[in-house]
């Protein structure tokens, strides 16, 4: 392994493994690295959206499992459910195993250098005499003139850099459950809110098992009582309880610190993540691709790479995410106001958020949207009248 690369990244995911590439398509010396030995298993729903998808190189996309044109939400607290049904994939299910394998080897045929089970100890950042960020790891000393840390949201650059921690982690529990142990043939994906409490629970079906899992917003709640509750309310078999693993997920960035002395933080360890539903793909392959951009367009000058990659992510992450997370709030700490709004409006909200998901239309987009605020109130007096008198 040479000891000098141009650029260094951590962490073999969707962000890690989209960064190495571009960088590595434009000509740099690129390492990738990641601490567990590869393939591995990844708690993760494996659900693709379709932004995220049509962002995967083909190879990637040969990985697919099923497509799902219908998405299915349920209400527990106000017994309302819905259904969107679009023209193309909403969600798009995978392995995450497969597709990071897929990944990484496509961007080792573009020129990467990979090594799997290589920890990083430590890291010096760069200073006025070097010109470089030093990494100590599992297999000795190895310089960058810049390193993009995807590692993930429980990372260690962040922790070794000693940043303050700016991310809100939720926690998710995930397990598989085999297609042949259910009775009911379930083709569409499936959202149950208040699976939870402030939280929901999916059902993703794959070749030959479903996803199910359950998410909270509430810090130490007990995730596995409900996801027995859950698997029960499904009439799924209880014995993959004991086989649920659990996994962090950051609904928050890192506003900061997004950059720090010569290290972009790419992915969950950006905490790009969108804080309704929780999907973090998408986010990890567009961070991927404005750190390895930015990077390229200041021809490794460091004020001109952190200039250009927060004004990346402010364009496209932070522009959004004050509306999302205000979104989040509502659905998942005021369930009252919100099944009023779903008996009003509900159809009309799963469709139009749909579409944001999807990438069709963006939360900017919804701050204009007509339909909203007090104009529905004159456009649908009709229906309020009906909701209050019932």
């Amino acid at each position: 392994m040479p000891s000098i690369y141009d650029v260094i990244v951590i962490g073999a995911g969707p962000a890690g493994s989209t960064a190495a590439t571009e960088l590595a398509q434009a000509g740099l010396k690129v390492l990738l690295i990641d601490k567990a030995k590869l393939p591995r298993n990844k708690v993760c729903g494996g659900g693709l959206v379709l932004k995220a998808f049509d962002l995967l190189p083909e190879e990637a996309q040969n990985v697919v499992e099923r497509f799902c044109t219908t998405v299915d939400l349920h209400f527990a607290s106000s017994g309302l459910t819905f259904s969107v049904t679009r023209p193309y994939p909403i969600i798009t299910m995978v392995e995450r195993k497969k597709l990071d394998s897929a990944l990484i080897e496509h961007a080792c045929s573009k020129g990467v250098h990979f090594t799997d089970k290589t920890s990083c100890i430590s890291i010096k950042e760069a200073d006025n005499k070097s010109k470089h960020v030093k990494l100590l790891t599992s297999f000795g000393e190895i310089k960058a003139h810049f390193v993009v840390a995807s590692d993930g949201a429980l990372g260690k650059i962040g922790r070794l850099l000693n940043l303050p921690e700016e991310r809100i982690l939720i926690h998710a529990l995930e397990t598989r459950i085999e297609i042949s142990k259910v009775n009911e043939a379930l083709e569409n994906a499936r959202f149950d809110f208040d699976a939870c409490p402030s939280g929901y629970g999916w059902v993703f079906p794959k070749k030959d098992h479903f996803s199910v899992g359950i998410l909270s917003h509430i810090k130490g709640l007990g995730l596995k009582q409900y996801l027995i509750q859950y698997l029960k309310k499904l009439k799924f078999s209880l014995d993959s309880v004991n086989h649920a693993k659990g996994a962090l997920i950051p609904v928050s960035p890192r506003r900061k610190f997004a950059y720090w002395n010569r290290i972009l933080f790419a992915g969950d360890a950006l905490g790009w993540v969108d804080p309704i539903v929780a999907e973090g793909i998408s986010g990890a392959i567009i961070s991927g691709k404005l750190a390895s951009k930015a990077i390229i367009k200041g021809c490794l000058d460091p004020e001109k790479v952190q200039k250009s990659y927060i004004k990346g992510i402010q364009k496209h992450l932070f522009s959004n995410f004050s509306f999302s997370s205000f979104l989040a709030n509502v659905v998942y700490h005021h369930p009252v106001f919100r099944d009023l709004c779903f008996k009003l409006y509900g159809q009309e909200i799963s469709e139009v958020l749909t579409d944001i998901i999807s990438g069709k239309k963006s939360y900017k987009w919804l701050l204009w949207w007509p339909f909203n605020y007090l104009q529905a109130l004159y456009l649908f007096p009709g229906r309020i009248s009906r909701i209050l008198i019932n």
